[in-house]
């Protein structure tokens, strides 16, 4: 586990390189990145599962702390700390300032490579928590977990608030806008309806999302 916590740091570094040293664009870094690993994934794994891990391994997905699931202790736990840092730690003042204005953070004296370096490292590692989480569901990994699941991700956030501009958004509203995708998706699976459909209202509620946000901004 920390040997796949610190290669997933070490992607988020990585990508955060590329992106202050070479100036490339960050959506096309990242999209690089991840096919590049899902392609090293393939190889190494010959697209088989991995199994065989230790019992114990399990807890992390299917354990219970103090009654509950020790995944939503856990997700809870990240959410009131990383919230608790963006709303009152001097850094995490800095990551909404660069995102509204890298120029004018640079101009106001922040560091912006530094602080970017370390919200790729943070935003890596949890996706690689996120993915040893996921592992222990399962007690197996697999190339095929997590498909699609950075468009996932992009609709909660864009739904809880957060600007794909950069500058506004909040933890709490992205935690609202996870659960509320994950009540829609629920609906869809007990109503009897395609799982093809999810994708559609997906894809319809991004952009409600985003004119919503623009027309506040107006």
């Amino acid at each position: 586990i920390g040997i796949s916590l610190l290669a997933s740091a070490g992607v988020g570094a990585l990508n955060a390189t590329m992106r202050n040293v070479l100036r490339v664009h960050p959506f096309i870094v990242t999209l690089a990145t991840m096919l590049s690993l899902k392609g090293v994934n393939l190889v190494m794994t010959g697209g088989a599962p991995v199994a065989g891990f230790p019992e114990g391994f399990a807890f992390l997905g299917r354990g219970r702390l103090l009654g509950l699931p020790f995944a939503l202790v856990l997700f809870a736990v990240l959410a009131v700390a990383i919230g608790c840092f963006l709303a009152h730690h001097r850094h995490g003042q800095q990551v909404y300032l660069i995102g509204g204005n890298v120029r004018a953070a640079r101009l106001s004296g922040v560091n912006v490579e530094r602080v970017l370096l370390l919200v790729y490292m943070l935003c890596s590692s949890l996706a690689g928590l996120a993915g040893i989480v996921a592992a222990s569901q399962y007690v197996s990994a697999s190339t095929g977990f997590g498909q699609n699941s950075e468009l996932r991700v992009i609709t909660a956030v864009a739904i809880g608030g957060a600007s794909l501009n950069g500058g506004t958004g909040s933890v709490g509203g992205s935690v609202l806008g996870v659960l509320f995708l994950a009540i829609v998706y629920n609906a869809f699976a007990m109503s009897g309806v395609s799982t093809y459909w999810q994708d559609v209202v997906g894809g319809v509620m991004v952009l409600a999302a985003v004119l919503l946000a623009q027309a506040a901004a107006r």
